[in-house]
């Protein structure tokens, strides 16, 4: 199964655009899948799930720090499957703040 084809919308699993369960607890759908996904994956997942995330939003939901979400996000934009959306500099050192999303 390719991971552009699988869609949580509210409380339903949409594979291939067709609803295949009815999800009681996404909590424990959403650590069950992640436990078996490769970092990649995991970082996809996590922000087709958050919808335009911030990096360290993406990494807090997968349990990675920001270098190692960063390097994956960076991988999924090669591969073109994320895009940057927006990119605020806090006015503090260091990188500024990049939103993120699935591209469609």
């Amino acid at each position: 199964m390719t991971m552009s084809n699988l869609t949580i919308v509210k409380n339903k699993l949409i594979v291939n655009g067709e609803v295949i369960a009815v999800v009681k607890n996404l909590a424990v759908l959403r650590q069950v899948l992640l436990d078996n996904f490769t970092r990649t994956e995991a970082v996809y997942f996590a922000l087709s799930l958050l919808g335009k995330a911030k990096t360290s939003d993406i990494a807090n939901a997968v349990g990675m720090d920001r270098a190692n979400t960063t390097k994956q996000l960076d991988l999924l934009v090669i591969r073109g499957r994320v895009r940057i959306v927006e990119v605020v500099q806090s006015g503090k050192r260091g990188r500024p703040t990049r939103l993120w999303e699935v591209i469609p």
